[in-house]
């Protein structure tokens, strides 16, 4: 009984790996129909969402583990999540970079949903202080950096229609640059660096 739980919660981890594979394979036919460097920067940048997405998933899966590997709803947020995702590479094929705006903010917003979810409704199956604490804490992180994200991206998607191509997505890598480093900051990624 023991090996089938085990391979059980192995399983998500499995899945998302090979989902997120995917989608970076499958937007590689977008990069022939690459016109500009604006397209082509836009392009990178919708990669590098992607990937700093995939860290994110595993780093979740190491510190939650068992306590959101056998949820439902879990799976389901998470298949939200890798979605949406998609949809974001492949608007950045088609150049259609306030759309991806839009949906990196439902991005967010359900990651704001996720992590207030698990931080204020979850019945902890651990007994551990220490742990339930730890993960608590990365939660609120995760609610802190989608909220520090999530206000100026809302301003600049509701003024968006004023600036240039180039400035708007020059602002919209800016803060996801900042995104990025603030999910470093507070180890919601547990990469070192260097």
């Amino acid at each position: 009984m023991g090996s089938k739980l085990i391979h059980q919660f192995e399983f998500p981890s499995i899945l998302y790996d090979t989902l997120f594979g995917l989608i970076i394979y499958f937007s590689l036919d977008s990069f022939l129909d690459l016109q500009g460097k604006l397209h082509l920067f836009f392009y990178l940048f919708a990669l590098v969402l992607v990937i700093h997405w995939w860290l994110m998933f595993k780093s979740a899966t190491d510190a939650f583990g068992e306590e959101t590997s056998d949820s439902a709803f879990n799976l389901v947020i998470n298949i939200v999540y890798l979605i949406i995702i998609d949809y974001i590479v492949l608007l950045s094929g088609k150049f259609d970079y306030y759309q991806a705006g839009v949906f990196l903010a439902v991005l967010l917003l359900v990651d704001l949903l996720w992590a207030s979810v698990w931080r204020f409704a979850k019945a902890w199956d651990s007994k551990e202080r220490g742990k339930i604490k730890r993960m608590k804490q990365e939660l609120s992180n995760i609610i802190s950096t989608d909220l520090l994200l999530l206000l100026p991206l809302g301003v600049l998607l509701l003024l968006g229609g004023g600036f240039a191509p180039g400035l708007f997505i020059g602002l919209l890598a800016g803060l996801y640059l900042v995104y990025i480093a603030f999910s470093f900051h507070y180890q919601i990624i547990d990469l070192k660096i260097l």
